[in-house]
Formats: C-alpha cells, structure tokens, sequence
C-alpha cells in the first residue's frame, strides 16, 4: 500500500495542500518535515501536513526529498495556519512560513 503527504508549499495559489506519493525509502517521512517536491517544471519546497494511504484519483508525483531530519512545524502550528487561513484569507503555505 503506497503512503501519500499532504504537502503545503510556500507560494500562494488556490489549493490548500498538493498530495505527493512517499517513495518507499523515506517511510520515516513524519508531519510538519520540510520536503523538495517537483511543482510543473520547477523544484519548491513544502512542508508535510499530513500523511495517508488514500489513494487521489488523478496521478501524483514522489516527493524528491527530504531536507529535515525532524519535524520543524508541530501538529499545533499546523492547525493554527489553518485558523489563519479561514480567518485572514491566507494560504497555509503563508502561515506556515512567514
């Protein structure tokens, strides 16, 4: 059963988070790690706020990389940038990075 990451980004568009497949060599993978994803053409880079197995019905890309050891952001600043982007219209990526 393949692992899937909600990944915020820190660019502002529409979407809350892009799901991305966890390649089977970075099964530690844990919420709030810092990751390089490809995003159409080019490298950004993304912070994990979830993980599932749930499968998307479109296809997805692997996650390129892993670039922290431990989680930089804690379940609590995930869900505070999610407060943060109901209440003040911003992305999650904003919360979570600025």
């Amino acid at each position: 059963m393949n692992l899937y990451a909600e990944v915020a980004l820190n660019i502002s568009f529409q979407e809350e988070t892009l799901t991305y497949e966890v390649p089977y060599e970075m099964e530690n993978l844990q919420i709030g790690m810092r990751v390089e994803v490809f995003l159409k053409t080019k490298k950004a880079e993304g912070i994990v706020v979830d993980l599932h197995n749930l499968s998307p019905v479109y296809p997805t890309k692997k996650i390129l990389r892993k670039i922290d050891k431990r989680p930089v952001v804690n379940k609590e600043q995930i869900e505070l940038s999610r407060w943060m982007k109901k209440t003040y219209l911003s992305t999650l990526g904003d919360g979570l990075y600025k």
